[in-house]
């Protein structure tokens, strides 16, 4: 009798919780822990809730998909949210909100997320670290020279005495962060800046290290030299080519004005003085031909009185040739004539 009255004390708790079964609850209590647990952004226990659930039905399939798709929601917005924090250098505020999100969802982006941005701090301190120790150490080698100036005028000073200890003592304990730098920067092929690093590392060991590391990088910088001077031959002949081509088409095409300018481009980067003779010669004579070709067009316009094509054919020949005076002074005789003749056409209509 006292095992029935407690398991049916037990069966009445459970149905007072709103369990009606193991692995299944009501569908309105079930939504009322989802959104509790969704208020205080426990993604990864809501959907572990609704993943529970049997039988699994449709509607329960649904809500699952909705739940991971706010979940993702929630890790993309605290992504933006902790860059934007790593990026004022907050990261403290940064570790601590990542923290949060890989507790509240524990996926493997979030996780790598949280592992990126420890990283990333460790990378900005270890650089901030490094260029704080590298501007300490290129201020000692000054300091050491004025403090051996003392010396030198005073060898008893006991306070220069000690100052020289310490300076010798944080070269050889910052010497470190300036070679790292120079090692960075040579494996990034900033061999101008690495040479000037390994000189104050020389300088910091008391000139007893580190000149076959400026030999090697004075053999890599002018190897650059080279191979820079190499590729802008390259980039130039390339030009040259390009401008030719261009040229040479808009001979054949009767673009005279375009082989003009390109003729001019191709004379400014240093071509070949026959060959741009050469070319020069053959614009010329297209020139010539063109120009030919439209003052006998404008020459028989005038004669026929169609005096306004006359004016547009020696205007287009006077672009292609400026300096010729028969088409200068046939242009400004048609244009006069032009002016004569529309004031006479003015007069007589206003006499009638």
């Amino acid at each position: 009798m006292n095992i029935i009255k407690v398991f049916s004390l037990a069966v009445i708790m459970l149905v007072l919780q709103g369990c009606q079964m193991p692995g299944h609850l009501d569908e309105d209590v079930l939504q009322l822990r989802v959104d509790d647990l969704l208020a205080n952004q426990k993604y990864q226990r809501a959907i572990d809730l609704v993943a529970k659930q049997q039988p699994q039905t449709a509607k329960l399939e649904q809500q699952h998909r909705r739940l991971v798709d706010g979940a993702e929601h929630y890790r993309r917005s605290l992504a933006a949210q902790v860059n934007g924090l790593a990026k004022n250098s907050r990261w403290v505020e940064a570790e601590a909100l990542m923290s949060q999100g890989v507790n509240n969802y524990p996926s493997e982006e979030m996780r790598s997320q949280y592992d990126s941005i420890i990283l990333r701090r460790e990378a900005y301190l270890e650089k901030h670290w490094r260029q704080l120790n590298y501007q300490r150490a290129s201020v000692i080698p000054d300091n050491i020279a004025e403090v051996n100036k003392l010396l030198a005028a005073q060898p008893g000073d006991k306070q220069a005495q000690n100052l020289s200890k310490q300076y010798a003592q944080e070269s050889l304990e910052l010497l470190k962060f300036v070679v790292e730098t120079a090692e960075m920067n040579e494996g990034r092929g900033r061999y101008t800046a690495a040479k000037a690093d390994y000189q104050l590392a020389k300088l910091l060991s008391l000139d007893k290290q580190y000149g076959d590391e400026m030999r090697r990088l004075d053999g890599k910088l002018l190897a650059l030299q080279q191979a820079k001077k190499k590729q802008k031959q390259q980039s130039l002949l390339k030009q040259k080519q390009k401008l030719e081509a261009q040229f040479l088409a808009s001979i054949a095409s009767g673009e005279l004005q375009a082989a003009e300018k390109q003729l001019a481009n191709i004379a400014a980067l240093g071509i070949d003085s026959q060959r741009l003779q050469g070319y020069r010669e053959v614009l010329d004579e297209k020139v010539a031909r063109a120009v030919s070709i439209l003052v006998m067009k404008a020459n028989t316009a005038y004669t026929l009185g169609e005096i306004e094509a006359a004016i547009a054919d020696w205007q287009q020949a006077l672009v292609l040739q400026p300096n010729n005076s028969v088409v200068v002074e046939k242009l400004a005789r048609a244009k006069a004539f032009k002016n004569y003749y529309e004031s006479l056409q003015g007069d007589k209509l206003t006499s009638e």
